[in-house]
């Protein structure tokens, strides 16, 4: 289902700027589809989870998918992220088309804190540039120099959000974003993302 960007992106939210989400604009540069999917198929073993799908996910589009639990939602994301090869068809990205993930059920080093391991996964990222992508995600210097395993689920979940952006990413693929946010972090996802410039696929 493919939502018409210009139509939710102008909807106005008056948002607690403690809990924003503030995703940095990206620029435009291309004249083809980001991402397309031809034919694609994928399972365990048995009946496939999918199979003939084709997509092109346009540049600053917003895609939604659905369906019940267990149907292959999560997989067919992975696929089309890049992050995992379907067992026929091809899924192909625009050259330079920067793609990241956002997956609450991801990994995160609990040994150190939320600065420490944000400088060891981008080393080429200045210390101000990690400190600011925090601020743009509600994180304030206190939670920065927490340690990972003693910040709270929503914490972790816009932690993830700003390893995807530190990626730079022209695509974000988020599974189940609004899992371990509050009602109010809810909405300030939904601003976010609906001012945001880039493309989005989610879950």
């Amino acid at each position: 289902i493919i939502g018409d960007p210009v139509e939710l992106r102008s909807k106005a939210y008056e948002i607690d700027k403690s809990i924003q989400f503030n995703f940095r604009p990206v620029l435009s540069q291309w004249n083809e589809p980001l991402i397309w999917a031809m034919d694609v198929e994928h399972g365990f073993g048995g009946d496939p989870l999918f199979d003939y799908v084709n997509l092109s996910v346009d540049e600053g589009g917003i895609y939604c998918l659905f369906g019940e639990n267990a149907c292959g939602k999560s997989t067919l994301l992975r696929i089309l992220a890049g992050e995992e090869s379907p067992e026929s068809g091809a899924v192909k990205h625009a050259a330079n088309a920067q793609v990241a993930v956002v997956d609450n059920d991801q990994k995160l080093d609990h040994e150190c804190s939320a600065l420490e391991y944000l400088t060891r996964e981008f080393p080429h990222k200045t210390e101000g540039e990690i400190r600011a992508e925090l601020t743009n995600f509600g994180l304030s210097p206190k939670q920065a120099a927490a340690n990972v395993n003693f910040l709270s689920g929503g914490e972790r979940c816009r932690l993830r959000y700003v390893l995807a952006m530190l990626r730079d990413p022209h695509v974000l693929c988020l599974d189940q974003p609004t899992s371990s946010l509050d009602v109010e972090s809810v909405r300030a996802l939904v601003a976010g993302l609906s001012q945001w410039n880039g493309t989005v696929i989610m879950i």
